[in-house]
């Protein structure tokens, strides 16, 4: 159903997150906390710093909640635990897409 309706990018690292975000606009980022070339936590400061309309989907499979505790009040980022299912990663975006 979402194909449909947006397109999407299918980003790696986060050096190629950056590069994509600066070329391109997109309504939501889904980002793992865990990459292969950095944080996934300093790319979602970096994205909130330089995207201002951009939400974020923030993905981890690991207890993360004194990483990412500061940005609990943030209104532009979403949580989700891995694994997860699609009817939970649609509830997700819709709320993402919302804001």
């Amino acid at each position: 159903a979402f194909a449909n309706l947006m397109r999407t990018a299918s980003i790696v690292s986060s050096v190629e997150a950056k590069e994509k975000l600066l070329g391109q606009n997109f309504d939501i980022v889904i980002a793992d906390l865990g990459l292969p070339d950095g944080s996934g936590l300093d790319l979602v400061r970096d994205i909130l710093e330089e995207n201002q309309h951009v939400s974020i989907v923030i993905a981890s499979g690991r207890d993360a909640s004194s990483d990412v505790a500061s940005m609990h009040h943030n209104s532009r980022i979403q949580f989700i635990d891995k694994p997860y299912g699609i009817t939970v990663l649609r509830s997700v975006i819709n709320k993402a897409l919302l804001k």
